[in-house]
Order: structure tokens, then C-alpha cells, then sequence
């Protein structure tokens, strides 16, 4: 039995104007899952909030700079296991809400590995969502992101679940 390594993770759901979510197009070279979506986010640091983790990463992925405490609490969590380059890891993903006018990303603050992975953005509308012939994560981004737009996210983090790849 091999030993997975805890990855706890603190993601934006970043949502403009129009009702449509910000995403990352993901491959890696080094490995042969079929390319998918994220919203921008990532590990969190030993000792590190989750807000301030997330408006870590939404910076460094997008330069847009949020207060963490604009981020209130978590809008949705999901967990599961999962391996990156060889690593088998086990997440639990934290998404916060985020609602802005939109905006193109800057790369200036992506790390090397980003820089290798990240091949891509787009603002995704939940219909388009529904029906993309790519992965998209978390599974049940587009009615998060309807709820997001509404302004009708729950008080407690809904559980999303977790997509294998």
C-alpha cells in the first residue's frame, strides 16, 4: 500500500459580470490524463489561512489581487485522492466566491511548473460548462457558479464530488 501525501488546497471561483466562471486549461506533458479545467488556486502552506492561501494563488496565477477577508468563508469543499507526476495525494479542496468585473489574467507570477502546465484561460458560462468534452473541476462547477451569480450560495460549504481522472 502506498502512502498518499495530504494536499490541502484553497481554490477562487471567480465569477464576472456576465455570469461566467474564470478557468485554467491544464496539461502536463508529463502525463498522459486527458487535458481539463481548474479554477485558479492551489496548496496551502504550513500555517497559512485558506482565504489568505486563495488570494495567494488567485494573485500569483492571475495577478488580480483580492483581501482575503473579501473572500469570506468557503462556498464549497470536495475531497479525494489523486497523483501528480508519480506523487499520490489526497486533497481537500476549499472554494471561495469571488464576483469581479472581468479581466485578462497576467502570468507574470506563475511558477515554473504553471508555466509548463497551464497552457491556457477562458471564462466559461455555466451552459457551456454543462456541456464541455473536456474534464472540468470541480464536478459541479456550473450550478456553483449559477449559485455564485445569484448570490444564493449556502452558509455551510456545499460538498461537491470528487472527480477521478
Amino acid at each position: 500500500m502506498s502512502v498518499r501525501y495530504e494536499r490541502p488546497s484553497a481554490r477562487v471561483v471567480v465569477v464576472d459580470e456576465d455570469g461566467c466562471v474564470f478557468l485554467w486549461r491544464i496539461v502536463d506533458p508529463m502525463d498522459d490524463k486527458p487535458p481539463l479545467w481548474i479554477t485558479p488556486g492551489g496548496g496551502i502552506e504550513r500555517g497559512e489561512l485558506p482565504a489568505v492561501a486563495a488570494a495567494r494563488e488567485l494573485r500569483e496565477e492571475t495577478g488580480f489581487v483580492v483581501d482575503p477577508a473579501a473572500l469570506g468563508e468557503p462556498v464549497a469543499v470536495c475531497r479525494g485522492e489523486w497523483a501528480f507526476r508519480g506523487i499520490p495525494l489526497y486533497s481537500v479542496d476549499m472554494f471561495f466566491a469571488l464576483r469581479v468585473p472581468r479581466f485578462e489574467p497576467s502570468l507574470d507570477g506563475l511558477e515554473s511548473i504553471e508555466r509548463v502546465i497551464h497552457v491556457g484561460w477562458d471564462w466559461w458560462h455555466p451552459d457551456a460548462l454543462d456541456k464541455a468534452d473536456e474534464a472540468i473541476l470541480p464536478s459541479g462547477l456550473a450550478d456553483l457558479t449559477r449559485a455564485i451569480n445569484l448570490g444564493q450560495v449556502s452558509p455551510t460549504p456545499t460538498e461537491l464530488p470528487w472527480l477521478s481522472l
